[in-house]
C-alpha cells in the first residue's frame, strides 16, 4: 500500500508537467491576442478595437446597450440576441439531427434506396451552404422561422452526406462475417453498419454546428427580427465596429461552447474510439486538476 507521502510526491512529479502542457495550449492563444492588438494598433482602433476595450464593450453591452435600445425601442442588450441564436442552432441541430439520421437508417436498411439518392447526395455536396438561406427565405413566409429551417436544413443534408460516404468505407468483411454469424440483411445493416458509421456522423454533426452557428448569424442579418446577425445589422447601420467585433466574439464563444457540449452528450458512444477532447474542455479540466492537486 502506498503510503501518504509518496502519493503526494507523485502528484507533484506531475504538476511540472501538467503546467508545461498548459503552457503549450496558451501560447497559442497568447499568441492570436498579440497579432489582435498589434493589427489595432497598426489599423487603429477605429477600424479595429483593441482588446481591453473589446472586452470592456462585451461586458457593457450584454444587458442593455444605446446602439440596441434606440433600434428596438426596449432597453436590451446583447443577451437575449445571444440566446435567440442559441435557440435556434439548439433546435435547428436537433431537427437536422433527427431527419438526417432517419435518412441514414432508411438508407442502410434498404440499399436500392441508396443507390436512388447517392446522385442527389453527390449533387448537394458541391452546392454552397448559403445557398439554402434565398431559397428558404422564398419558400417560408414567416422570417423569425428562417435561421432554424436553414439550419435544419443543412444539419440534415450534412450527415446524410457524411453517413452515405461512411458507409461506402465500412469493409466488406464485416458483412461477410456477420452473415456467416446467421445475421439478416437487415440486422447487419442496424448492428454493424450503424455502429460503425457513429464516428464519422459525430464528425459530421460536429461540422454543422459549426458552420451552422455562421449560416444562422448570416439568416438573421438578412431577415430574422432576432439573433447576433440582427445586432451585426444594427452596428453596421451605424458603423460601430466595436459593436461588430463583440458580435464576432459571442459567436467564437457560441461555437467553443456548443462543440464542447456536443462531445460530452457523444462521448459515450465514442468511448471504443481515440479521438482528442475539444480545447476548451481539455484545457479546462487539466487546469482544474493541477490547481486542486
Amino acid at each position: 500500500m502506498r503510503t501518504g507521502a509518496q502519493i503526494h510526491l507523485r502528484n507533484s512529479s506531475h504538476k511540472p508537467e501538467k503546467l508545461l502542457w498548459l503552457i503549450k495550449q496558451g501560447v497559442p492563444v497568447v499568441l492570436l491576442f498579440c497579432l489582435w492588438q498589434f493589427a489595432s494598433f497598426v489599423l487603429g482602433t477605429d477600424r479595429l478595437p483593441n482588446l481591453h476595450g473589446t472586452i470592456a464593450l462585451l461586458v457593457e453591452s450584454a444587458f442593455v446597450d444605446p446602439l440596441i435600445s434606440a433600434q428596438e425601442g426596449t432597453s436590451r442588450g446583447f443577451v437575449p440576441h445571444v440566446l435567440a441564436t442559441t435557440r435556434t442552432i439548439g433546435v435547428g441541430l436537433f431537427v437536422g439531427c433527427v431527419t438526417g439520421l432517419s435518412g441514414i437508417v432508411a438508407l442502410t436498411v434498404f440499399p436500392r434506396l441508396r443507390k436512388l439518392v447517392e446522385p442527389i447526395l453527390e449533387f448537394a455536396r458541391i452546392l454552397p451552404p448559403l445557398l439554402l438561406i434565398p431559397v428558404t427565405l422564398v419558400l417560408v413566409r414567416n422570417p423569425s422561422q428562417m435561421p432554424v429551417l436553414v439550419v435544419a436544413g443543412y444539419t440534415g443534408m450534412i450527415l446524410l452526406v457524411y453517413g452515405l460516404s461512411a458507409l461506402r468505407n465500412v469493409p466488406e468483411t464485416y458483412l461477410q462475417l456477420g452473415s456467416l454469424l446467421g445475421a439478416s440483411p437487415t440486422s447487419n445493416a442496424l448492428k454493424v453498419q450503424l455502429p460503425a458509421i457513429v464516428p464519422e456522423l459525430v464528425g459530421g454533426v460536429r461540422v454543422a454546428a459549426a458552420l451552422g452557428i455562421g449560416i444562422s448569424v448570416v439568416a438573421e442579418y438578412l431577415a430574422a427580427p432576432e439573433g447576433i446577425g440582427r445586432v451585426m445589422k444594427y452596428a453596421l447601420s451605424y458603423s460601430s465596429v466595436s459593436l461588430i467585433v463583440v458580435g464576432i466574439v459571442w459567436t467564437i464563444l457560441l461555437a467553443l461552447t456548443t462543440d464542447t457540449i456536443l462531445v460530452l452528450l457523444t462521448a459515450r458512444l465514442l468511448r471504443w474510439t481515440t479521438r482528442r477532447s475539444p480545447w476548451l474542455l481539455t484545457t479546462g479540466t487539466t487546469l482544474f486538476r493541477t490547481r486542486a492537486t
